[in-house]
């Protein structure tokens, strides 16, 4: 058996919120199309007060602060955080960061981060950050925006289904992403309703509008925009039911579409519609940071996103594969480092 076609073991560990959790997971399943390998979900939870505090004030002897582990079905995982340790360690959100460099100095894993770990760098093996967080190092690998999960393949396998259930969705197709407040952007009522405005004069002109939200979204705003889009044949609103064979019609919605609008704050949703090669439109909040800022003007120079206008331009360009360039080079420095022992 050649050095890549072993079977290795691979942890995900994170505080198990779902962004969190599937940036970390999407890298693992990318790494696991070039070599093989048996993911398990570490959820953790850590003791009070050490959960609200930054990691570098309980980052010595973390284990004693752990207060439980769940697994992927959320259930108590038996082994926890205990050895023997997985061939391969992916650490994502602040949690996980003691965690994941307590592990490091046991040699027995290779330690990955994604996000930036706001600590010093030499405490992973590799550190995979958004290009526009500005970390750099020997062992960073910076990207555009965040790993994600979704491929091309699954795209296009959810969007034969999602059309199936929604055979009288006519064209154009448009997906509206709806994220909400974050730290750098606000969705203020005038926001909303420019959002609304938008989306009720392309389903009155009859293109077919597939519209999700997020939890930042909130009921308030999630009650505005289904009241007042509620009453089009044209438009779906998916609320987190099952749509005919998907449990969560969210990938077969970017793969059905035929242009796709984000909300300025979420750097996952826009990375994921960037993966689909089709215009990304971006639908502006209030506030926001520098930060936000050279994410999006990397973007826009990129030729993937523009700022929203109607009537809708069209446009292509390359599909964002940067999980897929980040696990090839993960993969080919962790074997390469194993080869050298």
């Amino acid at each position: 058996m050649s050095d890549t076609d072993k079977k290795r073991s691979c942890w995900i560990v994170s505080d198990g919120r779902a962004g969190i959790e599937n940036q970390a997971l999407g890298l693992a399943e990318a790494v696991g199309r070039l070599v093989p390998l048996d993911i398990s979900i570490k959820r953790i939870s850590v003791k009070w007060p050490w959960q609200s505090l930054p990691a570098r004030m309980w980052a010595s002897r973390p284990f004693g602060k752990l207060a439980q582990v769940l697994d992927g079905d959320n259930i108590p995982d038996k082994q926890g955080l205990d050895e023997p340790w997985p061939d391969l360690w992916i650490g994502c959100g602040r949690l996980s960061i003691p965690y994941s460099i307590a592990v490091r100095q046991t040699r027995r894993s290779y330690v990955v981060q994604t996000q930036d770990p706001r600590v010093p760098l030499d405490g992973f093996d590799l550190v995979i950050p958004p290009h526009h967080d500005g970390v750099s190092g020997a062992n960073v690998i910076s990207i555009h925006g965040a790993p994600t999960r979704l491929t091309a393949t699954l795209m296009a396998e959810d969007a034969k289904l999602l059309e199936e259930a929604l055979p009288h969705l006519p064209r154009p197709r448009i997906a509206a992403l709806i994220g909400g407040d974050s730290k750098a952007f606000r969705m203020t009522p005038a926001v909303i309703e420019t959002i609304i405005g938008t989306l009720k004069t392309l389903a009155t002109d009859g293109a077919g509008v597939m519209i999700t939200t997020s939890r930042r979204t909130g009921k308030i705003n999630e009650t505005l925009i289904h009241d007042a889009l509620g009453g089009f044949d044209n438009v779906f609103f998916w609320q987190g039911d099952r749509i005919g064979q998907l449990a969560n019609p969210y990938a077969g919605m970017l793969g059905l579409a035929d242009h796709i609008l984000v909300t300025q704050e979420s750097t996952n949703m826009i990375t994921e519609a960037a993966t689909t090669g089709k215009p990304v439109h971006i639908l502006p909040m209030e506030k926001g940071s520098t930060k936000f800022a050279s994410f999006h003007d990397s973007l826009k120079k990129q030729g993937i996103t523009r700022p929203l206008a109607l009537p809708l331009a069209d446009w292509t360009y390359s599909p964002l594969r940067e999980t897929d360039r980040a696990a090839k080079e993960l993969v080919k420095r962790w074997l390469g480092r194993m080869a050298a022992k």
